[in-house]
């Protein structure tokens, strides 16, 4: 006859408390499902690399796009145009691609156009 209850050992024993699912749930969104998403979109902004875009380096180095060869896994960027200094950096070294405002700004009307004219 103790104070503390012991279980049947029916299903209620071996099934986890639904806080401890939610937190396992949760951390597998953040270890496995989130970076794979991310490496996707960096993979995507990898392949739509071309000649001229503005690019910063995940050192801090901002640069242009001389020339791409993706078999070497190299890019050659140019740092100063006044000198045209250039640099040789590999492809996973780049950061981000600068968007340019007013480039996203002419994107976005022919999207709206294009829209316009679906409708009409």
């Amino acid at each position: 006859m103790g104070l503390i209850a012991e279980g049947d050992g029916g299903l209620g024993d071996f099934l986890p408390n639904p806080m401890i699912m939610m937190a396992i749930m949760f951390a597998f969104y953040f270890i496995v499902m989130r970076p794979a998403r991310e490496e996707k979109k960096r993979q995507s902004l990898l392949g739509g690399l071309k000649k001229n875009d503005r690019i910063v380096t995940s050192s801090g180095i901002k640069a242009t796009v001389a020339s791409i060869h993706r078999e070497k896994n190299e890019v050659v960027v140019t740092i100063d145009k006044s000198t045209k200094t250039q640099m040789t950096i590999t492809l996973d070294s780049i950061g981000h691609v600068v968007v340019d405002e007013n480039k996203k700004v002419d994107e976005n009307k022919k999207v709206d156009e294009n829209k316009k004219t679906e409708t009409a």
